[in-house]
């Protein structure tokens, strides 16, 4: 799956040797901002745009486009993530720093948290689906440990490493031993699932350059 800046969403069925494209003008037109498939069903499949969230469960063939609507005018999506233990359970960042579940795989909604700015990113756990990131654009990482029940502000867990207050995205392997943050300080990475954060030292100095995309080895967390 390929989202693009203003031509919608595009899908390859051989691995990337010819790509196609959708038939619904909502999928095939305007900026895509994530992709998140059904780790159960892979015909089921959603497809993030600033102003609403759009699902299929035919691998693409229809798209219900009002899965979720954003009607504040002063507000768009800009993150999302499914839990890939119960994928009923999808969460939505926005640009005024709420965080909004649905537990009935985008019925119904209920916000869970406010952050004090724009939510940048969320990452579910792959190690334990409870623990949750979300990264701030200039307020910084909080984590909750019980499926956004309970949040904590990490700003001491990240006190050492400067510009951290700016998160850009995250990263992990396929267990979850390992999470990899992009921040205005550079990389740092942590084993316990955000708890606690080490640096990942770079040719450049701290916050020099922005990292803007990184990955880390599904199989080796080194």
């Amino acid at each position: 799956y390929l989202g693009t800046k203003t031509s919608g969403l595009f899908y390859s069925l051989d691995s990337g040797e010819s790509w196609l494209r959708p038939e619904d003008k909502t999928a095939n037109s305007g900026s895509v901002l994530a992709i998140e498939v059904d780790p159960r069903n892979v015909c089921t499949y959603y497809v993030l745009k600033t102003d609403r969230l759009l699902k299929t469960t035919t691998c693409g063939r229809e798209f219900d486009t009002e899965t979720y609507v954003e009607t504040r005018t002063d507000e768009t999506l800009t993150s999302l993530a499914l839990d890939w233990y119960n994928p009923e359970t999808v969460l939505l960042g926005t640009s005024e720093g709420d965080v909004i579940r649905s537990l009935d795989a985008g019925a119904s909604w209920a916000a869970i948290f406010r952050a004090r700015n724009a939510i940048i990113d969320i990452a579910i756990s792959n190690a334990d689906s409870r623990v949750v990131l979300v990264g701030t654009g200039t307020h910084g990482l909080y984590r909750s440990i019980d499926g956004g029940i309970n949040w904590t502000d990490m700003e001491d867990a990240l006190a050492d490493f400067k510009k951290t207050n700016n998160v850009y995205g995250f990263s992990q392997t396929a267990s979850g031993d390992r999470v990899l943050m992009r921040s205005g300080y550079g990389l740092v990475s942590s084993d316990d699932n955000g708890l606690t954060w080490s640096p990942i030292y770079l040719v450049t100095s701290a916050g020099e350059v922005i990292v803007r995309a990184a990955e880390i080895s599904p199989t080796n967390k080194a």
